[in-house]
């Protein structure tokens, strides 16, 4: 083992902090991969709940239904919508913070290009 072995403790604590920042422009995405994230359901009504991506197990995506299905350790997200093709791929690198459930008499003036969720249901497990 080399004795140059330096603790950098400090160091990576900024560059965490630093990875966690959330950006200006897009307040429900991470501004960058991080090591120590939180993904929050946000329902029409204004309920939240959130849950670490370090619990998530996995996620499958249904092209056909437009469904996601997340298993983290203690609960299942079923996720319903449009385009959510584009959130699958940003679930991968952890970088959506929040998710809101859109009413579906919404989606006609929802922005073509994003994925839009009108279904979020988290069941915790037994």
């Amino acid at each position: 083992m080399s004795q140059e072995f330096k603790i950098k403790f400090e160091e990576n604590k900024d560059s965490v902090e630093a990875d966690n920042t959330v950006s200006d422009d897009n307040s429900h995405a991470y501004s960058t991969a991080g090591n120590i994230r939180n993904l929050a359901f946000v329902w029409p009504d204004g309920k939240m709940q959130f849950l670490n991506y370090s619990y998530l197990v996995s996620c499958v995506y249904d092209p056909k239904e437009e469904c996601i299905l997340m298993e983290f350790t203690t609960h299942s997200v079923e996720l319903k919508g449009y385009k959510l093709n584009i959130l699958v791929h940003e679930l991968m690198a952890s970088i959506p913070r929040l998710i809101f459930c859109t009413n579906d008499r919404y989606r006609a003036i929802e922005d073509g290009d994003k994925p839009v969720v009108n279904s979020i249901n988290v069941t915790l497990k037994t």
